[in-house]
């Protein structure tokens, strides 16, 4: 569990974080939290991102194919510029803003194919998926090179 408890919006400088041994990560949400430029190597698995409330913003995700479950009212914000995206998205409450600004997609079908046969985001009725940039967001399983702005 972390939290920003500063008053102060806080954006982080690691160069990575490794959650593969979690099968939950949560985020309180007093402030709004950057986790920068670093990568998550989240577990492979599948993990669920719990978002109480205010902003979260990440970048890079390497999930392989098993399936990120975000929850909690607040806000994931999942931009970046990097190569490395492999998320695999259930949408079960909140908001995720698909903000990435080049690279890879924001969500995809990861490294060897695709979620529930043709799906990289599922997004449920308590939940709202927005795309913020016009980059390619979504890769589409129907082919290499087809996308959703």
């Amino acid at each position: 569990m972390v939290d920003n408890t500063s008053g102060a919006d806080v954006v982080l400088s690691a160069g990575g974080y490794d959650m593969q041994s979690a099968s939950a990560f949560t985020f309180l949400g007093t402030t709004n939290l950057d986790f920068g430029a670093g990568t998550i190597a989240a577990n492979g698995g599948g993990i669920t991102f719990n978002i109480v409330s205010n902003t979260w913003t990440t970048s890079g995700i390497q999930a392989g194919n098993s399936v990120i479950t975000k929850t909690g009212n607040g806000t994931w914000v999942l931009g970046g510029f990097d190569a490395i995206n492999t998320a695999i998205v259930t949408l079960n409450q909140g908001e995720l803003d698909l903000a990435r600004g080049g690279g890879n997609t924001a969500v995809g079908t990861g490294g060897a194919g695709s979620y529930g046969g043709s799906h990289g985001l599922v997004v449920n009725s308590n939940a709202l998926a927005k795309i913020t940039s016009s980059a390619n967001q979504i890769a589409h399983a129907a082919g290499g090179n087809s996308y959703v702005r």
